[in-house]
């Protein structure tokens, strides 16, 4: 059959009308158009679904070859559907950032790091920190970040730093399409739009200069900050800008696929990305908004001549050399809008979209009080935060499901608005040219143009703008069309224009500031928790290492603070002692103040606070009034009964931070079981010394035992132990089920931090541990 076809082709390409096809690698399924070379008319298109799975909240993954294998079932069926056309060349377009594994073969070492994947959410915050005042990362709201936990670079050191021999094994790291394009020309090379936005390199450099044999404009010192010197060795050698050659077709691919050998490819970029280029802005001009499983805003303007140039706060970019080589582009968005909704209808029992939109139009803006956050993979612009969760909330009896249905819808909306407004700052508004799922709901897209106060401009085949765009790329790339730009003209047509109604867009606003704004940040503290506590109970839990700055330089706090953590430590232990008989007459020199100049001093480090005070509901109240605490940890023994210890949680839990409870060695562990049993305490502290001094010896007849049954009856509680924890005492920590070691002395007495923090994390067990090993709880 395929050599039927491919003579069928070849006899086509004398006679028959010049075609490209564009390929769209999704979140959910392949997809191929066929287009006509010349007008852009979409002649057939095909779809192949792949699976996506979950294996810990926040993960996400694919099989690599599910990809290959549904292009090649969506290619061979829009040829089969048009045998009269002659396929010219081809173009991908592909999810961004999807890291891909690959030994010297090219075959993956492991399912990719889908875009959506957050688990690289502290590799994220280390490199922020470790490259502080590196130029490449400017594209950062300015360098201040943050970094997203979906980028190249932190997905890249989670591979490093979790799955050491994946790294160090992988031959090439990349990005879907990368492997696509290699599964197609047998030519590894990296996109130049890609480069640009999701591996912090100079795009246009990259595309343009070579150094020492690797394409230019590469992030080198902040990848040597970084400890992933390894990396610029494992990408392509080669970039290519996007609309350029990425290769031809071998014979093996062209007989997958259904095509000619020798087909030319051009090379395409993040499916965003290049869906600019098939909605006209990447042209034209304006504000282009990508709707599907997630989605993306994105502006852009011409590349400076010398980059990277500055951005802004609360957004990504401008990117030189993206989507273009001759445009920089700066970048908003929203992790779920279209998966949200897919996620209700299921919860609905895959009810139809038109029941659940005419249900849903009955009702007024506000959804009679049912309100929704479609944060479900984190949040991005114009706040990015990896734990950020979806809600529902203003919920009554009378609510069903068109109110839910309409309060996602509007949450979706709003959220553009959010990152729109963002992005664009001050500046005039401009028409939102809109792409994706969204263009097949009326009432989505007019929610769109009321909330944002826009114009909404939907353009040709905007709902396929990214195979579109791949179409305008593949012509011009095959010489149908002399440039880009012109492809543009005559292949990308407006359709139609919806406007806000006036009525509409203003009870928009009062629910954008009234709702929305407000819903994200009072609920922003439980997402935090909800978040932890989900990841916490995961079978391969990572250990936590607590550097206490007891033990630290008084005198220059915030420099050992900031060297800790370079060091390596995941949290940062405060105590804050009072002289009183809680803390057994030990008198710290910290206070409030100090965690709230540590917390300007460090906006990302996890406070760990411990309150070993006479009064400790005071200094709580004024800890939780300032806000920089991340846990709160309280000694058991101050409280005057057992109902203020208990109001005392709820009031650490209300105020939105992480609640400790703290056991000084006498306290047995009946006395706060009725906490525990309530959830009402995310972790206890188990001292291993007397409360309030540093450099105590270990004492393992008081905490061991302790830990053990903690363990066996909480087994997803939070344990940690604090009171001489070295090398040779945190191991049977760990054992009796210690998750959090807490080391001040050890740690800042010892040589070399990096090396002290190291050897307490050999303590903590792997996912490659034999058994009798793990976690108790595993085993």
């Amino acid at each position: 059959m395929r050599r039927f076809l491919l003579l069928a082709l070849t006899a086509a390409s004398a006679h028959g009308k010049k075609a490209v096809i564009g390929f769209d690698i999704g979140t959910e399924s392949v997809r191929a158009g066929l287009f006509d070379a010349q007008s852009g008319e979409l002649l057939a298109t095909k779809s192949h679904p792949h699976e996506t799975r979950f294996p810990q909240p926040g993960y996400a993954e694919q099989s690599p070859s599910d990809w290959w294998a549904g292009m090649g079932e969506a290619c061979r069926a829009v040829v089969q559907e048009c045998a009269d056309v002659d396929v010219v060349a081809i173009c991908l377009a592909a999810t961004s950032c999807t890291v891909v594994a690959c030994g010297e073969d090219g075959a993956p070492l492991r399912d990719c790091l889908l875009w959506m994947d957050q688990r690289a959410a502290a590799e994220s915050d280390e490199i922020l920190r470790l490259g502080d005042g590196d130029a490449a990362l400017n594209v950062n709201a300015q360098g201040k970040g943050p970094i997203s936990a979906e980028w190249m670079l932190p997905k890249a050191l989670w591979l490093k730093k979790h799955e050491p021999e994946i790294y160090a094994a992988a031959n090439v790291i990349c990005e879907c399409q990368d492997w696509l394009n290699h599964k197609c020309t047998d030519t590894w090379v990296a996109g130049g739009c890609n480069v640009a936005t999701r591996w912090h390199c100079d795009g246009k450099a990259a595309c343009e200069e070579v150094e020492n044999g690797r394409f230019g404009g590469r992030p080198s010192e902040l990848l040597r900050r970084c400890g992933l010197e390894a990396l610029e060795e494992k990408w392509p050698r080669t970039c290519v800008a996007m609309g350029q050659p990425a290769g031809a077709l071998t014979a093996a691919a062209a007989a997958h696929l259904g095509l000619k050998e020798n087909t030319p490819v051009s090379q395409g970029g993040a499916d965003a990305f290049v869906g600019l280029v098939g909605l006209g802005t990447a042209t034209r001009g304006g504000v282009g908004v990508i709707t599907g499983s997630s989605s993306l805003h994105l502006a852009v303007a011409p590349a400076p001549p010398k980059g990277p140039p500055r951005g802004a706060p609360g957004v990504w970019g401008p990117y030189r050399g993206a989507p273009l080589a001759d445009l920089a582009m700066s970048e908003g968005g929203q992790s779920t809008t279209g998966a949200a909704l897919q996620w209700a209808r299921r919860i609905f029992g895959d009810a139809s979209f038109d029941d659940l939109e005419a249900e849903a139009s009955k009702l007024p803006v506000g959804a009679e009080g049912c309100a929704a956050l479609e944060t479900f993979q984190g949040a991005r612009t114009p706040e990015t935060d990896p734990k950020a969760r979806g809600a529902l909330y203003g919920l009554t009896l009378k609510h069903g499901r068109g109110h839910v249905w309409r309060a996602l819808l509007e949450a979706t909306a709003l959220g553009t608005r959010a990152s729109v407004d963002a992005l664009t700052q001050n500046g005039p508004k401009e028409d939102l040219a809109l792409s994706g799922g969204a263009t097949r709901s009326k009432l989505w897209l007019q929610m769109h143009a009321d909330a944002c106060g826009r114009d909404v401009v939907i353009i040709g085949e905007s709902a396929e703008a990214p195979l579109l765009g791949c179409a305008v790329l593949a012509s011009a790339l095959a010489g149908v069309h002399p440039t880009i730009s012109e492809a543009v003209e005559a292949m990308v047509r407006p359709a139609r224009r919806i406007k806000p109604d006036a009525d509409a867009a203003k009870a928009f606003d009062a629910l954008y500031d009234r709702v929305y704004r407000h819903g994200f940040s009072a609920l922003k503290p439980l997402s935090h928790r909800t978040s932890t506590e989900a990841t916490a109970a995961s079978d391969d839990r990572r250990g936590v290492v607590a550097a206490s700055l007891l033990a630290a330089d008084a005198g220059h706090l915030g420099d050992a603070a900031d060297a800790v953590l370079h060091a390596g430590a995941d949290w940062l232990h405060v105590d804050i002692f009072d002289g009183s008989k809680a803390s057994n007459g030990a008198l710290s020199s910290m206070g409030p103040q100090t965690v709230k100049a540590l917390r300007r001093r460090l906006p990302d480090a996890y406070l760990d606070v411990h309150v070993g005070c006479r009064d400790p509901s005071a200094v709580v109240e004024t800890l939780l009034a300032d806000g920089c605490s991340s846990g709160l940890t309280f000694q058991f023994e101050s409280c005057a009964s057992l109902d203020a210890a208990k109001a005392l949680a709820g009031e650490i839990r209300q105020g939105g931070c992480d609640v400790g409870i703290c056991l000084a060695p006498e306290t047995p562990i009946s006395a706060i079981t009725s906490l525990l049993d309530a959830g009402l305490v995310d972790m206890v502290d188990v001292l291993a010394v007397a409360p309030g001094r540093g450099g105590q010896s270990f004492d393992g007849a008081a905490a061991l035992p302790k830990l053990r049954a903690l363990r066996e009856k909480y087994p997803g509680l939070r344990l940690q132990v604090d009171g001489g924890i070295d090398a040779t005492t945190a191991p049977d920590a760990v054992e009796a089920g210690a998750d959090v070691l807490v080391a001040g002395s050890y740690i800042f007495r010892a040589g070399d931090a990096a090396e002290a923090v190291a050897a307490l994390r050999e303590a903590f067990p792997s996912e490659t541990s034999p058994r009798e090993k793990r976690w108790p709880w595993q085993r």
